[in-house]
């Protein structure tokens, strides 16, 4: 059974139409030397309307009855000991390694468990299968669950991933989010205290204790290097309809000029230096306040163009294939449907919705002003040739 696709309605269709995520494209440009120089676009508000769920509680009830969910967490009326007992569960239906990639095409939590029980040649599965089948499960017992990735400096040297997913779990107990590790089966505490991924970063990851795998401290080791930022989506419900695709990234403050390039052009993140959306509750009970002070700008990469490029010196033509992005602008949780963009220092145009650019070798600036001519924010790239 799959899961249904998902669809973003009214006030994120800009979103929907200009971001095409997740890109792999093979160009005579890559991104490979792409950085971002400048940020000057830290959101600062609390005004972000999150959302949490299941749109189709038949799936989530045929999870629970094929996979007799109730019977694995037992009796358990404590949901931190529910929360245990399927992290157990989860670990011995699948074995990670950390260089396996993640399954193709959109896979839910019962697609994935069919897929194990059918491929036995197949010995190992990614954090993403992991973290689905953990996150799936708990939903469907009634425990709110979102997928959160952690995302290493674009300065690591790294052979394996660049990425790596967890889960956080509203734990009633502690009233309060706590990181799970699915893929490892473990999950950090400070003092006996479970940790969410922004207290990790917070306190630093040496400080802490994981609890649930054989050796601590060489699991802080290997994974040290991921809690550099975090994003996590506005949208965290499963199967139906989305009402956004766009995520928010936390990165700490000693961390705030050397946002990751890696992470910005795979999804269209907001980010933040502050963890307070990130510790709400999700009991929290939005209302719409337009108390944001100035809006911000959100990127994603696009499919490249191709254009032909005339060689004067050999006369013939190559094929130049550019770095294109879309551009789009956000403020008290909607898009914003008219500002002024100026790209590399030209003078502000008024834009309506989206706008796109190329990247081109060297810097790259782009100016958001809400009048034309006073500039509020500011982002600035670098490209630099191989």
């Amino acid at each position: 059974m799959r899961r249904k696709k998902s669809t973003v309605i009214l006030i994120w269709a800009l979103i929907a139409i200009g971001f095409i995520v997740g890109m792999k494209i093979k160009t005579s440009k890559d991104d490979s030397g792409l950085k971002i120089v400048k940020w000057n676009n830290l959101y600062e508000g609390k005004n972000i309307h999150f959302y949490y769920g299941s749109s189709d509680k038949a799936i989530s009830n045929s999870l629970k009855e094929n996979y007799q969910l109730e019977k694995v967490v037992g009796e358990e009326k404590d949901d931190f000991e529910k929360i245990l007992k399927l992290l157990k569960w989860t670990n011995e239906k699948l074995n990670y390694k950390d260089d396996v990639k993640p399954l193709s095409g959109e896979n839910g939590a019962i697609d994935i468990l069919e897929k194990i029980e059918k491929d036995k040649k197949k010995k190992y599965y990614s954090d993403t299968e992991y973290t689905t089948i953990f996150n799936e499960s708990c939903i469907a017992l009634g425990i709110t669950s979102r997928i959160g990735e952690l995302v290493t400096a674009d300065d690591t040297k790294i052979k394996e991933k660049e990425s790596f997913k967890v889960c956080e779990i509203w734990s009633v107990k502690y009233k309060k989010w706590m990181m799970v590790d699915p893929a490892n089966g473990c999950y950090l505490t400070y003092k006996g205290l479970p940790m969410s991924v922004t207290e990790i970063i917070e306190k630093g990851i040496d400080s802490l204790t994981a609890v649930g795998i054989e050796n601590s401290d060489k699991y802080k080791k290997n994974m040290k290097k991921y809690f550099y930022s975090y994003i996590i989506p506005i949208d965290n419900n499963i199967y139906g309809i989305k009402n956004s695709n766009s995520y928010i990234g936390y990165i700490s403050k000693d961390n705030e000029a050397k946002i990751p390039i890696k992470i910005s052009i795979k999804h269209p993140v907001i980010f933040t230096n502050s963890n307070y959306l990130f510790v709400l509750s999700p009991n929290n009970k939005y209302v719409e306040k337009k108390e944001d002070k100035i809006p911000t700008l959100i990127f994603s990469k696009k499919k490249s163009k191709e254009n032909l490029k005339i060689n004067n010196k050999e006369n013939n033509k190559e094929n130049n294939k550019e770095i294109q992005f879309w551009g789009g602008v956000f403020k008290d949780s909607v898009m914003v449907e008219n500002y002024y963009i100026s790209i590399n220092n030209e003078p502000f145009r008024q834009v309506n919705n989206y706008f796109e650019f190329p990247i081109k070798d060297g810097m790259n600036t782009v100016k958001l002003s809400v009048d034309g001519k006073n500039m509020v924010r500011e982002v600035v790239f670098e490209l630099k040739e191989k």
